[in-house]
Formats: structure tokens, sequence, C-alpha cells
């Protein structure tokens, strides 16, 4: 074997064992089975809890099922989170929670398709907030949902 076919192989190789270990974090991270109740429903959840799935959110997403949703686990409490819609396809309801219990909910958050991200509207609570759940646009209205509600985490470690 020539040294450029060595070195190709070398390349493809770590490529495919990046990718692997990628996914396989990927899967980790974002816990199957994971879900919250609230307001006596059950919504699956996919995690996000660092920096990168922050900014990523539901962005690029074509949907969300009926009972699914997002849930940011912030690191530090803060009433200067801001949420935008850059690059979703859907309108969603945001819901801010702080310790187990619902503080604040934005509805009905439209997605700002083609605008520039200085142009995007800024979303944030009226209080301070150690998680966000991002859920289908209409779903807090449908199921009775109102500020003071208790929420229950079961993040499938």
């Amino acid at each position: 074997m020539n040294k450029t076919n060595l070195t190709i192989t070398i390349t493809i190789t770590i490529t495919v064992l990046i990718l692997i270990a990628l996914n396989y974090g990927f899967k980790e991270k974002n816990k199957p089975g994971s879900y919250v109740t609230i307001a006596g429903k059950k919504i699956s959840v996919e995690i996000a809890d660092d920096s990168f799935e922050y900014v990523q959110g539901l962005s690029g997403s074509a949907s969300l099922g009926e009972d699914k949703g997002m849930l940011f686990l912030l690191w530090e409490k803060s009433s200067a989170w801001t949420f935008w819609m850059k690059d979703m396809n859907f309108p969603i309801d945001i819901v801010w929670i702080d310790a187990d219990t619902v503080v604040d909910i934005t509805r009905n958050v439209q997605p700002q398709p083609g605008a520039p991200d200085e142009q995007l509207m800024k979303y944030s609570p009226s209080q301070r907030a150690d998680t966000v759940l991002e859920i289908n646009a209409g779903w807090a209205e449908r199921n009775g949902l109102k500020i003071g509600d208790k929420i229950t985490l079961n993040l499938n470690d």
C-alpha cells in the first residue's frame, strides 16, 4: 500500500470512529424514555443541557409530536435567558419553570422564516427560571396549563 492510500484509509477510519462516537453520545445525552408530567399529562422530551444544544434547540425540525417537547436544563438560574425562533418551522409554547413550578408561559410563539438573526424576536421569562419546556403551540391552552402548576421531571438517567 502506498503512502497516499494509507493516509486515505487512516482518515476514513478516524472519521468513521468519530461519527460513531458522536452518534453514541447523542443517543446517550437524549436519554430515551425521558418525560415530564405537567397539567396531568405526560410529555416525552428530548433534553438540551449544554450550550450547543441550547443554541440548536428545535431549529430545523420539521414538526413536533403532540405530546412531545424539548426540555432545556439551564445551568444557571436567570431571568436573562432569551430564546428565539431561528430556523424554526412551526409555532411553539415556551413554558418557563423554576424548581418544579411553572413561573411563566409564552404562548403561540411564531417562526420568522428568512428573518436575519438581528431581527428575530427574543423571548424571556418574567422571572427567574432554571428549566424551559418547548411544546407545540396551543398545547398549554388545550391542557389548561397555568402559572403555579407543578412539573415532575423523569429523566431516564
